[in-house]
């Protein structure tokens, strides 16, 4: 039996997290995880509360680039990019959720994805797999440390 996720964020990578995602909703529809340093809205009653909620905007209306950013290169680029957006079609976006009928069509396109994924991947070797896998990882690293790109 494979152990269960330990936090929520496990739970994201974990092979199957349907079992924790339903105890969170039935135990923990909307907590404070402090180990983790994050709220939790787990149930869709809560997340459609926090997602309308005033209090979680993405930043205020008026704010389209940080404050903190305003005048830096960063906020010359962070303003000509896609950004979250709290305006009423994006509202209308971040409140979608799949119905029955949709969760269904997702359930029977699962085959059809294993196939295609297994069709794509035939002839790649586990171990060139682990040397993409060690190049993204090391690209990653040089990313976030700032004193190797310059």
């Amino acid at each position: 039996m494979i152990e269960p996720p330990s936090t929520p964020l496990a739970a994201v990578t974990h092979a199957d997290p349907y079992p924790y995602y339903a105890s969170l909703v039935a135990q923990r529809p909307f907590y404070r995880d402090d180990a983790l340093g994050l709220w939790v809205a787990s149930s869709a009653a809560a997340v459609r509360s926090v997602m309308t909620s005033d209090q979680c905007r993405v930043r205020p209306p008026a704010e389209p680039v940080p404050k903190a950013l305003v005048g830096s290169p960063a906020g010359e680029i962070f303003g000509q990019l896609a950004r979250m957006n709290d305006g009423a079609n994006h509202l209308r976006a971040k409140l979608a959720l799949l119905t029955s009928k949709g969760r269904a069509t997702l359930k029977r396109s699962h085959p059809l994805q294993v196939e295609w994924s297994n069709r794509v991947a035939k002839g790649i070797t586990a171990d060139r797999i682990q040397t993409c896998s060690e190049l993204l990882r090391e690209l990653r690293r040089r990313l976030g440390d700032r004193s190797t790109v310059s």
